[in-house]
């Protein structure tokens, strides 16, 4: 609209300049531009210190023709001349912004090139390309840090710099090792925690990650075998054994090894006398393959590059391990090569071999072997399809050992050793850089001995070397990193008191030079586990680090459940509570209790098999055989799920990235090859085949759901529905698309008379409706000749203004459409539309008519059905606004507010919950229990009750907001300083509080009523009569205490967190966050918080506080202890999260 309007003003300009006469007389008039010019760039030409994460914004001096503004018209590269990645580039006027895919690396000068071929709107174009540039903020190496116990460590980083540090130790209280891991996410550092359960011996974890933060972690357990964990859309998995089932193997010698790409593609590798693979692609895990060909195979390692290609090498004994022979097999393109021998005949390889592999299918493996005389190290080079041969590192015939490889996505590649000279060893690095081998040199001391070498690279090139050097009584870690193309001077690292022990370290990069490093070194006594990280200021590592578990041990966290002698099968995650400082609880794991759907948005529902499945975000999948009672499956993905339909057997579900998943029960999918990457947005099942569309005119058939065909849909517009009727398919796309075709096969494009984002087509009652953005309703009698429905809208409840339709269905009678903010609408005709009100605000993004009933899908996991699509009733869980929660020793209660009624819910587990009667027309905002009697308060009124279950309404002169129970009465807060107390919550005696501050709640605890409220208001009670006010220190409200542990906590606005031994003296904490903070628990040993955008935080003493997962942005308003080592935390949108 923007440039047809410029078009009209140039014609008018015209117009004036040669349609008047010629008058001279009068205002000259402006030329209109031939030259367009930049008149800004940020960052500036030659700025230094440049955020890393920011986009690139280039403002011209007149306004764009956005189509001549391509991804490529404005270009970054690095300082070697390789592109930046760019999401997107938005065109706003005269201003063009690049929005980068991922942080620049750092220290690192960037050129930005704007193409000649960028015009105006009035046609004008550069005199040539532009070019400017700019040099990023230097890292440097934070602090170390000490994570306690530990023997070696593995780590690993996604592009976020989040990152996973995963080892084993021995535990002197069950006489076992076991499994311990730690996260840094979003700046902090989760608590280290057992992840091996009660297993039998465990050791040699392996862990890797992808660009977006999914991880899986291995290890070999000496009972079971190889046991995998994933992480994957915010939750760990439970750990579950994958060695291969009907084959044996010896404890010890299983040696499991894992790769994983920026796609999340992962394969894992392990000795089970032949070598099996299993593999993750296209969001699920194949089951374990032998690759090997058979024999005394072991040690494998495996790479995997960007493509998805892997190698994989290991070892093979043959003749009663008298030779030893070093094999390497890749798999490129879906097929496997024959094995191959990559060592030298006759000399015996050893197991330290290691290989990598680059983005265009080359690879390198070394290794060390015996010649009978002395070790050498070696190199063979996959080039070009095939590989050498085998190469000394070294030709000068020295002694060699050793040998680490790394590799960037460029081809470019370091090799390190350790070599004998002067009868010492040294470290000794050799480069290929463009292809070209350059001489080995000598990095380490010659004065002393130095061993072990260890190098990573990133995608980018840059890279890191590590190694030990002996220092007289002790041993020291050095490192050396390439950045920006040279080698910076050695660094120390590390210094390990204890002359016989070398240090163990891991190092991970994120792709753009940020690094870290994790190792465990002996103090002389025991081996202790250290991390330190190389970053900008501006990255996430400026968290307070790991947690040492110097808290002793805190009991036993309970047996693993049914799954067998390694306890894999539940309660892994109890275990020794001595990870986490003294409790036996874990507060590290959250988890959705309500909604029952989880708390992603669903956008699609079906019905077959004898049972409901609805699709949504991050792979969603819940199955109902009622629509009520809702149960979470394993998808296998983490894409975003839009459709989901029934036929020929079989569910068909469809979503981003072209992912197509099949299933014959709802329960087991698998994915399938839909050959495209295209976000898929529509699906329907008729005339014994599967039709889908998609982003970029993408349409799909198939007759089994397994086999798809691409057809050509003529246009390149987003399409968005599909339906049949009448004999044909039709289609509703963006800007008003409507495409038909009485095959499938080929499609004819009709004018729909708008322009308007058609979100949803339907067919029913001889007729098909479309439906789109901002109340936009098409119809048609044949689907090609439409008309746009202009029926008078009328307001009504619970819905003030014209909804966008998303989605429309038929149910046998009536139309149906439903859209944002809980829209609802019908029509008899597709003419002639009626609101009704849904029940939520929530967006509802899908409708069908399934099983006799409409079903509506919204987002926060919300479910409605209806029988006559008048009244409809949400089978979701609740999405009430919950303000508190309380355990009464026998259930949980949880208050709140929705829909102009009070909410009273109970629970005997904080799973299954059971709306009752508030009787209430006021949000009821807190809840207390004593002397047999439930007490909740609303802004006008008391609520009792004897039994949970039936409410008595009693009214009270002033607005309540917080109740508490203790020393044999209610004490009850609210408005301008109001306190009242009561022993039976009906007769009530106002109580002088000195204050005018509004009061919000309060607790009891130490022999003593503690209020808080508005501007740091404090009170401290011993009977809730006589109140004496207390300095807090800070002008912040406050809205929430507790007592646990021998002290009080408060929390409220800007983070605050403050402690009190007594109650009087109070001490301000660092929460770490800004965020307000509504409520606070204390049980098992902990301090729990919670608070706006999903803060969810944890302390064992009050003090120190450690960020946790919930998953979730909605506001966390209240939190209760049952006991029993579970916490129940609620809060918007009927969230109710719990730590089990």
């Amino acid at each position: 609209m923007k440039k047809r309007l410029d078009f009209l003003l140039l014609i008018s300009l015209a117009i004036s300049l040669f349609g008047c006469g010629g008058g001279s007389s009068g205002t000259a008039s402006t030329p209109v531009p031939v030259e367009l010019k930049v008149a800004s760039v940020t960052p500036v030409d030659g700025a230094t210190e440049v955020t890393r994460t920011g986009d690139i914004t280039v403002s011209f001096d007149a306004n764009l023709d956005a189509n001549t503004v391509t991804a490529g018209a404005i270009a970054v590269k690095d300082d070697q001349g390789f592109p930046v990645e760019a999401d997107t580039v938005v065109v706003n006027g005269n201003t063009a912004t690049l929005k980068l895919k991922n942080k620049l690396s750092a220290g690192r000068r960037y050129t930005v090139k704007v193409a000649a071929t960028i015009k105006s709107i009035y046609g004008g174009t550069l005199p040539g390309e532009y070019t400017t540039g700019f040099t990023t903020k230097t890292s440097q190496w934070d602090s170390t840090e000490n994570f306690g116990k530990a023997n070696s460590a593995v780590t690993a980083m996604d592009k976020h710099g989040n990152a996973i540090v995963a080892w084993w130790r021995y535990n002197s209280t069950n006489s076992h090792y076991e499994i311990v891991m730690s996260q840094l996410a979003d700046g902090t550092w989760t608590e280290p925690r057992v992840v091996s359960g009660n297993a039998s011996n465990v050791y040699s974890p392996k862990v890797a990650m992808d660009n977006n933060g999914n991880a899986v972690l291995v290890w070999e357990d000496w009972g079971t075998g190889v046991v995998m964990m994933e992480y994957r859309n915010g939750l760990w998995s439970q750990p579950q054994v994958i060695t291969a089932s009907g084959v044996s193997f010896s404890p010890g010698s299983l040696s499991p090894s894992i790769a994983m790409n920026d796609e999340g593609r992962a394969v894992i590798v392990w000795s089970q006398d032949n070598i099996y693979a299993k593999e993750y692609a296209d969001g699920a895990w194949s089951n374990p393959v032998a690759v090997s060909a058979g024999g005394s195979c072991n040690s494998p390692k495996v790479a995997l590059n960007s493509k998805g290609n892997q190698v994989i090498a290991w070892q093979y004994n043959d003749h009663y391990y008298t030779h030893v022979k070093l094999f390497s097999r890749q798999r490129l393109n879906g097929l496997w090569s024959t094995p191959q021998i990559v060592s030298i005949a006759g000399q015996d390889p050893d197991s330290y071999f290691q290989l990598s592999f680059d983005s265009n299918n080359e690879a390198i493996i070394v290794w060390g072997q015996q010649d009978g005389i002395q070790r050498h190290a070696y190199r063979n080079e996959y080039r070009n399809g095939a590989w050498t041969g085998p190469a000394l590192l070294d030709s000068g015939g020295a002694e060699t050992d050793y040998p680490r490889v790394a590799m960037d996505s460029r081809g470019n590649a370091v090799v390190a050793w350790q070599q004998k000279v002067n009868n010492l060893w040294q470290i000794v690095i050799v480069e290929s850089r463009a292809g070209t081998w350059n001489s080995p040199r000598q990095v380490s001391s010659a004065a002393t001995s130095a061993n072990r070498p260890l190098i990573k690279m990133d995608h980018s090139g840059n890279g890191i070397l590590l190694w030990n050097q002996a220092n007289g009584a002790d041993w020291q870690v050095y490192t050396m990193q390439y950045l920006n193309g040279s080698w910076t001077d050695k660094n120390l690292l590390a210094v390990s008191n204890d002359q016989l022990n070398y240090v163990n370290y891991d190092v991970a990069m994120d792709g753009t030079g940020d690094t870290a490093i994790a190792w465990s070194q002996s103090d002389g006594a025991s081996w202790q586990l250290y991390r330190s990280f190389y970053h900008s200021d501006e990255t996430v590592f400026s968290g307070s680090g790991g947690s040492s578990n110097s808290g002793g041990t805190g009991g036993t966290g309970g047996t693993g459940g049914t799954g067998g002698s390694s306890g894999y099968s539940g309660g892994y995650t109890g275990g020794t509570g001595g990870t986490t400082g003294g409790s036996a609880i874990n507060v590290s794991n959250w988890y959705w209790l309500s909604p029952r759907t989880g708390g992603n948005n669903l956008d699609n529902v079906a019905y077959g098999a004898g049972k409901f499945v609805a699709v949504g975000t991050a792979g969603v999948i819940a199955t109902s055989d009622s629509g009520s009672n809702w149960s979470i499956q394993n998808s296998g993905t983490s894409a975003n799920l839009t459709r989901v339909v029934y036929g020929g057997g079989q569910f068909v579900a469809v979503g981003d990235s072209g992912v197509i998943l099949t299933s014959s029960d709802g329960a087991t999918w698998q994915i399938r090859a839909s050959g495209t990457t295209a976000n898929l947005t529509g699906t329907i099942y008729t005339g014994g085949q599967f039709v889908v569309v998609g982003n970029s005119g993408t349409i799909l058939t198939s007759a089994d759901g397994i086999v798809w065909t691409g057809r050509s849909s003529g246009t390149a517009t987003h399409l968005r529905d599909i339906t049949y009727g009448s004999n044909q398919y039709v289609v509703s796309g963006n800007s008003g698309l409507i495409l038909t075709s009485a095959d499938s096969v080929t499609w004819t494009s009709r004018s729909s008379g708008t322009t308007i984002n058609l979100n949803g087509v339907t067919y029913g009652g001889g007729r098909f409706v479309a439906v789109g953005n901002a109340g936009t309703v098409l119809t048609s009698l044949n689907g090609v000749d439409w008309a746009t429905q202009s029926a008078a809208w009328v307001p009504s409840v619970g819905m003030s203004f014209k909804p966008s339709f998303i989605a429309v269905t038929y149910d046998g009678a009536q139309f149906i459409a439903v859209g944002l903010s809980g829209a609802i609408q019908t029509s008899p005709d597709g003419i002639t539309w009626t609101n009704y009100f849904s029940g939520t605000q929530k967006n509802l993004n899908g409708v069908n008519n399934v099983n006799g009933q409409s079903v509506a899908t919204g987002d926060a996991g919300t479910v409605l059905i209806s029988s006559n699509g008048t009244t409809w009733a949400s089978t979701s869980g609740t999405t009430n606004k919950l303000s508190g929660v309380m355990f009464t020793g026998s259930e949980f209660v949880t208050v709140g507010w929705s829909g102009g009624k009070g909410v009273i819910m109970t629970s005997p587990d904080g799973v299954t919950w059971t709306d009752r009667n508030s009787s209430s027309g006021s949000p009821v905002t807190d809840i207390a229990y004593g002397n047999g009697i439930y007490l909740g308060v609303t802004w006008a009124s008391i609520l009792t009750s004897p039994d949970s279950v039936t409410w008595t309404g009693h009214t009270t002169a002033t607005s309540s907001s917080g109740v508490a129970y203790g020393g044999g009465q209610f004490v009850l807060v609210g408005a301008a300083g109001a306190i009242l107390t009561s022993p039976d919550g009906v007769s009530w005696t106002l109580s002088a509080s000195g204050t005018t501050q509004n009061l919000v709640r309060v607790t009891y605890g130490g022999g003593q009523f503690v209020a808080v409220g508005a501007s740091g208001s404090i009170l401290t009670s011993p009977d809730g009569v006589a109140w004496t006010n207390r300095a807090s220190g800070t002008i912040y409200s406050l809205y929430g205490a507790t007592y646990g542990g021998g002290q009080y906590v408060a929390v409220g606005e800007a983070g605050t967190v403050l402690t009190s031994n007594d109650g009087i003296l109070w001490t301000s904490r660092t929460s770490g966050t800004t965020s307000k903070l509504s409520g606070v628990s204390y049980g098992g040993g902990q301090f729990v918080v919670v608070g706006d955008s999903g803060y969810l935080l944890t302390s064992p003493d009050g003090v120190t506080w450690t960020k946790r997962a919930s998953y979730t942005t909605n506001n966390l308003n209240g939190v209760s202890y049952d006991g029993s080592g579970h916490f129940v935390v609620v809060g918007e949108s009927g969230t109710i999260l719990g730590n089990f």
